[in-house]
């Protein structure tokens, strides 16, 4: 697994685990030079991996930052994989950030016109393309808004700073006009696990989420009934650089159920209520250690 580090590549990496796979990472750590395409290169040549899951990556930045990491690392990646011998099945992680604000009616479909709104956006489709011109035979994860335990982005800031000024405190976000797809993370692995052991995988690109928009007003009120946040909750920065521009956001996931059998199964509300233990528990795990930095022994 190459980007196991992260917030989706850790919770990748633990559903693969429980999955009944043994789990080969690699990250810079692994080269003097903080290559990522020499230690895959040479992970490959040592372990013969049956498969590869790629989720390394960057989610802001500059676009040259973005391009080096979602672009040319990711093609880069895949040519190694392909060179391979025995070679392993490839499955790569991208983004629904790809799709941009489709005006056809209904969730996106992987067939969809691809105009992406974003720099991040445009960074993952070009990765996308990247990965399936150096290996055709990859399969492609487009992956909508990954919520769960560690999660940035709305859900993950919001239950921070709930944590952090308490059930009365003030909350800031974004807009709350808009709608997302929001899939668990464990439900990302799963798609994963169910990609890498298929006895046979269609290459391309398949969605991965519920196939659903959630109004951002409505996860504002079930953290409120899970959390006994009573503050107030006020809509004054900026949106999602990775999605900004987009109302309403959600992805078909019929080809994907359709090839490896795989279903979103977690709840909306239980992602929301893991999501906020962890915040509560850094929240305090960073309390105890100021207050332990501030304490002067007697």
């Amino acid at each position: 697994m190459v980007g196991s580090t992260g917030f989706v590549g850790g919770h990748l990496r633990t559903g693969m685990v429980r999955g009944g796979w043994d789990v080969v990472t690699v990250d810079r750590s692994g080269s003097t030079r903080g290559d990522l395409v020499a230690v895959l290169e040479a992970t490959l040549a040592r372990s013969a991996p049956d498969v590869v899951v790629v989720c390394a990556g960057a989610t802001a930045g500059s676009r040259h930052r973005l391009r080096r990491a979602n672009v040319d690392l990711a093609g880069r990646l895949a040519g190694v994989v392909a060179r391979a011998r025995p070679r392993p099945r490839l499955v790569h992680l991208g983004s629904a950030a790809e799709y941009g604000a489709v005006s056809a009616p209904g969730p996106c479909r992987e067939d969809a016109a691809a105009v992406p709104t974003t720099d991040y956006g445009w960074s993952k489709l070009a990765g996308t393309r990247a990965v399936l011109a150096a290996m055709p035979a990859a399969v492609v994860l487009r992956a909508t808004t990954v919520i769960g335990p560690g999660c940035r982005g709305f859900l993950g800031s919001f239950c921070r700073q709930v944590a952090l000024e308490g059930p009365q405190g003030v909350v800031h976000v974004g807009s709350l006009a808009a709608a997302r797809d929001f899939v668990d993370v464990a439900d990302l692995a799963a798609a994963v696990v169910a990609v890498a052991g298929a006895p046979t995988a269609r290459p391309g690109v398949y969605n991965v989420g519920t196939g659903r928009a959630v109004p951002l007003g409505h996860v504002v009120e079930r953290v409120r009934a899970i959390t006994g946040f009573r503050g107030r909750v006020v809509s004054d920065r900026p949106s999602a650089s990775t999605s900004a521009g987009i109302a309403t956001q959600f992805s078909d996931v019929a080809k994907v159920r359709r090839a490896f059998g795989w279903t979103p199964s977690v709840p909306l509300d239980a992602s929301i209520r893991a999501t906020w233990e962890r915040a509560r528990a850094d929240g305090l795990a960073g309390a105890e250690q100021v207050q332990a930095a501030g304490t002067v022994p007697g």
